[in-house]
């Protein structure tokens, strides 16, 4: 969504997908277990960053 918004200005937008949604202060503390269960753990994203 957001890249789509940008697509008239010169901003470039780059996104990491792990794979699934990763455990970090943007997933609400008010989920449930079986969700947060799923949840991936960010240190993944460590090595495709660097």
């Amino acid at each position: 969504m957001m890249a789509a918004d940008l697509a008239d200005t010169t901003v470039r937008l780059n996104v990491l997908v792990p794979g699934g949604a990763n455990d970090t202060v943007l997933i609400p503390g008010d989920v449930g277990p079986e969700v947060h269960a799923r949840l991936l753990d960010p240190a993944i994203m460590g090595p495709s960053i660097v």
